[in-house]
């Protein structure tokens, strides 16, 4: 019986590790995703502001 209980820690601390690190990746991945809409947005508004002027000019 020990040692069943000796392998069942070590899985629960294997999979416990798992789920953290899918977690950490997940929300890297999430993070990565929304920085990067927000500098592609920052761009394009930046890209789109002389355009407006120009327009408003006329």
């Amino acid at each position: 019986m020990e040692d069943k209980t000796i392998d069942y820690d070590r899985l629960a601390t294997q999979s416990f590790g798992c789920a953290i690190a899918f977690f950490f990746l997940f929300f890297v991945f999430v993070f990565g995703i929304a920085l990067g809409r927000t500098i592609g947005i920052n761009e394009c508004t930046e890209q789109l502001e002389p355009m407006d002027k120009h327009l408003s000019d006329h």
